[in-house]
């Protein structure tokens, strides 16, 4: 189970080197592990903080104090990943392939 669990989500937007997220995945993982209880610590280096809590508040993806209560936005990923349970990379970003995981 991933209930009160950190997930680093690493990449929000659909495709590297873009801010767009107009059907990305990351949208619908974010959706299940939320509610599953997961509390999210997004970082895309691109995709601006409003864009991603707007996408997760969309109705029929979540409920406005769901993403207020179990998501956290980054400034690096590295804040993203400090004490995670797990990781997801959602986003190709080649700066991803150069990051120390240890």
């Amino acid at each position: 189970t991933v209930t009160d669990k950190k997930i680093a989500i690493l990449g929000f937007a659909f495709k590297k080197d873009t801010g767009d997220t107009r059907e990305s995945s990351s949208i619908y993982i974010s959706k299940y592990l939320m509610d599953e209880g997961a509390r999210l610590h997004i970082y895309d280096p691109k995709v601006l903080k409003e864009q991603i809590i707007l996408d997760l508040s969309h109705p029929g993806v979540s409920e406005d104090d769901q993403v207020s209560r179990l998501v956290t936005i980054t400034k690096d990923p590295y804040e993203a990943c400090e004490e995670a349970h797990a990781l997801v990379i959602c986003t190709e970003w080649d700066m991803f392939k150069e990051l120390d995981y240890q």
